[in-house]
């Protein structure tokens, strides 16, 4: 005779004490004398929905880093042909500031 209604979610709430109920669901998973097949079924079986819940700051449209200055380019963009390989090739080299993380 099958239950319905049962409060699973109650259930592992007690079992797992402090822990988080992933890990230590995974735990239980990972401790059982069975094959990964076995197990890999037994977990499907529960049909659990994992969801992860990220904070605000964990979008990449809100970790955007600050700068000083913002640069905007206001002149046309110069044609394929405006550009010599050769002359770049030959010019002097640009100079490069190494810059070291915060």
């Amino acid at each position: 005779m099958v239950e319905a209604h049962v409060p699973y979610q109650d259930y592992l709430c007690s079992a797992k004490g402090r822990a988080n109920e992933v890990v230590w669901l995974v735990e239980r998973f990972k401790s059982l004398r069975i094959s990964e097949k076995e197990k890999a079924e037994a977990y499907d079986a529960l049909k659990i929905h994992v969801r992860w819940q990220f904070g605000v700051r964990a979008s990449r449209t809100t970790m955007r880093l600050g700068t000083r200055k913002v640069f905007f380019h206001d002149r046309p963009l110069i044609a394929r042909r405006e550009v010599s390989l050769v002359d770049e090739l030959n010019s002097p080299r640009i100079p490069l500031r190494r810059y070291l993380p915060r």
